[in-house]
């Protein structure tokens, strides 16, 4: 009785360290450029659908219990920093914070709105039509929240 009670006790200590390695053990893959970018409007399945599309997890197996464990639900936009070797509790804790990697935008020799509108929409989510109408909207360049000072 004693042998099986110690067999059963290895075997749960076993599947406990397999689960625990699976959660904060090496999982993601570094992507190409370092970064995920999660547009505005994404949704879970979609997030998890990019996950696997571009090759940061291998699965959805591990990500779905921690994701469960973590009660991730809220999927926040931006630009995330992924390192190759990050655990699955820490891709989504990362995430379920928001913890983005702010987005560099250096203006340089640029001479006309259209220069500007596509260094924009290179750099940010939106494309360079929808800033350069921004850009030659009059309304856009009134500034509607001037007090002036007594």
């Amino acid at each position: 009785m004693k042998k099986i009670f110690k067999f059963f006790l290895l075997i749960a200590l076993a599947i406990g360290a397999f689960a625990i390695f699976k959660l904060i053990g090496p999982a993601a893959k570094k992507p190409a450029d370092g970064f995920l970018y999660i547009k505005t409007g994404t949704n879970m399945p979609q997030l998890k659908q990019q996950l696997v599309d571009e090759k940061i997890l291998p699965g959805l197996t591990w990500f779905n219990v921690a994701e469960k464990f973590l009660s991730f639900e809220n999927v926040k936009p931006g630009k995330y920093k992924v390192d190759g070797g990050m655990s699955v509790l820490n891709l989504l804790r990362m995430l379920r914070n928001g913890s983005q990697t702010p987005v560099k935008f250096v203006v340089t020799k640029i001479r006309t709105k259209e220069q500007l509108a596509g260094k924009m929409g290179k750099a940010f989510e939106f494309d360079s039509t929808a800033a350069i109408s921004f850009l030659n909207n009059n309304d856009s360049l009134k500034n509607t929240n001037w007090i002036p000072i007594q």
